[in-house]
């Protein structure tokens, strides 16, 4: 259940792809890169060491929008012919975040929360959005409640795709939106 070490990997080790990883062969110290190692096969254990950040990663795969990438530029959905040529793969850093109360790095969706500056109007239909602006509302202190958040000064587009939604603004009307498929959406109104 190792997930560095396995005797599933071990037919594999020869074309890992590690860069970083200590690893030793029945007891001596090998080289931290395990291509170096002469005969993989002897190589009995991997160690993972801690990567510094913010990373740069560059790979292929998913993007939040469900779709493949690199994608062909015809059709976004379909995988590109030459995915597994690294001269195509996407390249950026990592965003994960610091989670002072659970002590993990984490990253995911962006959801953040504001106050209703723009009127939110029902669309005709999901594929016909509204648009609308919340004024951002972020963290400034270690507190939780009354004064931990405060306007940030940042507006955000956001897009309404719900026919059966529809708020006047107002400086009590609580939003929070959340990034999904590249576009700010509404998560929760409050009713004032």
């Amino acid at each position: 259940m190792d997930p560095y070490f396995s005797t599933l990997i071990q037919d594999a080790i020869e074309k890992v792809d590690f860069v970083a990883a200590n690893n030793s062969s029945k007891g001596k110290s090998v080289d931290l890169q395990i291509k170096k190692a002469n005969k993989k096969s002897i190589v009995d254990e991997i160690k993972t060491i801690g990567l510094r950040g913010p990373m740069m990663l560059s790979g292929f795969g998913i993007d939040i929008a469900g779709n493949p990438v690199p994608s062909d530029p015809d059709d976004i959905t379909t995988i590109n012919e030459d995915a597994l040529n690294r001269n195509n793969w996407n390249t950026g850093p990592v965003n994960l975040m610091w989670d002072k109360e659970r002590k993990i790095w984490s990253g995911g969706l962006e959801v953040l929360s504001g106050i209703l500056t723009g009127d939110i109007s029902a669309p005709s239909d999901p594929l016909n959005p509204t648009t609308f602006t919340v004024e951002v509302l972020r963290k400034t202190s270690d507190d939780k409640g009354a004064g931990a958040l405060e306007s940030s000064g940042e507006e955000l587009t956001c897009y309404n795709r719900d026919p059966s939604l529809s708020q006047v603004a107002g400086t009590n009307v609580f939003v929070i939106v959340i990034r999904l498929n590249y576009e700010w959406t509404p998560l929760w109104v409050s009713c004032p």
